[in-house]
C-alpha cells in the first residue's frame, strides 16, 4: 500500500511530499552538446544511440561504431552516473533520457 504523502506543486501532485525540486543546471558539473557522426561498420570507437536506451539507463547491446580520432573520444567519453538526453530526433523521441551506470 502507498503511504507516502503528495504534494500540491505546479506539476501537479508530487509524491513524496519530502521532495525538493532545484534547476538541472545548478547540480550539473559540466554539459555538452554530443556527438552527430555517421555510424560506420568499421569504426574504432562504439557509440550509445537511441535504441541503447532501456527503462533509464544506457544498455551495451548492438552499439554502434564510429570513426572519429583519440582526441574527439576524449572529449565524448561516458563516465559512469553520466547522464544523457536525447536532443533530436521524432516527437516521441526528444528528452528521452538515460544514466550511463555501467564501467569501462
Amino acid at each position: 500500500m502507498h503511504t507516502k504523502k503528495y504534494k500540491k506543486r505546479k506539476l501537479g501532485y508530487i509524491p513524496p511530499e519530502d521532495w525538493s525540486f532545484t534547476n538541472l543546471g545548478d547540480v550539473l558539473e559540466s554539459t555538452q552538446y554530443g556527438i552527430s557522426t555517421p555510424e560506420d561498420p568499421d569504426g574504432n570507437y562504439e557509440m550509445f544511440k537511441m535504441n541503447n536506451y532501456e527503462n533509464g539507463y544506457m544498455s551495451p547491446e548492438e552499439l554502434a561504431t564510429v570513426s572519429i580520432d583519440k582526441d574527439e573520444f576524449e572529449k565524448y567519453r561516458l563516465n559512469k552516473g553520466d547522464l544523457l538526453f536525447n536532443r533530436t530526433n521524432s516527437h516521441e523521441l526528444v528528452g528521452k533520457t538515460g544514466i550511463f551506470n555501467l564501467e569501462g
